[in-house]
């Protein structure tokens, strides 16, 4: 019975990292330049377990992860700068970290330099990027397979590595803004299935529970 609890919390555990995984999808559906997470599950090696039937063998070690979409988003008309290359990445900092972003919709600050949700874009000198960089395609872009980067809510966190691209590798565009690349029907079929899957897990615990208390009753009786 001990193996039919763990089986079941390790489901619910996957269950959950689902569920945040196509969430935080969802809930970036009109972020502009958002590269969707599509979810990995990696199973381990396998055990035999006794059953009603004998010894069977069990995938166990099984675990979460995810990578992120390289696909393009679909190009918009508000005013903007888009990167044709979907591998393509604009660098933004905050005066000490830098990251690595998609989304083109600059706004000048009072000083006259470029900033996305402020913070500050880098030109390809690694400075302050001015309306004059963007206007001259001077602007610091990079090329990188983001799919097992790690990012938090700014964007991806560069490694060092990414290799320069000019404006004509990059593809930028202007007039064009990515919109994200969530597929916001698939999303939620997924949630669906998800929340399914973390209720199956939720009842086999019940049936556990109900089979331990039925033993304790016949050997009680």
């Amino acid at each position: 019975m001990i193996d039919v609890y763990g089986a079941a919390k390790a489901s619910m555990k996957l269950s959950v990292a689902y569920l945040d995984s196509i969430s935080y999808n969802i809930a970036n559906v009109n972020t502009p330049g958002f590269k969707a997470l599509l979810p990995i599950e990696q199973w381990g090696g396998s055990t035999s377990m006794p059953t009603a039937k004998g010894y069977r063998d069990v995938t166990v070690g099984s675990r979460f992860s995810s990578i992120s979409d390289q696909r393009l988003g679909v190009l918009t008309l508000p005013a903007g700068h888009a990167l044709m290359n979907p591998k393509a990445y604009f660098v933004v900092t905050d005066g000490e970290a830098r990251w690595l972003v998609r989304r083109g919709d600059f706004v000048p600050d009072v000083e006259g330099h470029l900033t996305l949700s402020g913070l500050w874009v880098l030109n390809d000198k690694e400075q302050l990027a001015t309306k004059e960089d963007l206007e001259s395609s001077t602007l610091l872009i990079v090329e990188a397979n983001t799919e097992q980067y790690e990012r938090d809510s700014v964007g991806f966190i560069p490694r060092g590595d990414e290799k320069r691209l000019g404006a004509l590798e990059a593809g930028l565009v202007t007039g064009r803004l990515e919109v994200s690349n969530v597929d916001l029907a698939s999303a939620m079929t997924k949630l669906i299935l998800a929340q399914r899957a973390y209720q199956f897990s939720s009842k086999a615990f019940r049936n556990a529970d109900e089979l331990i208390e039925n033993s304790i009753n016949i050997r009680g009786g």
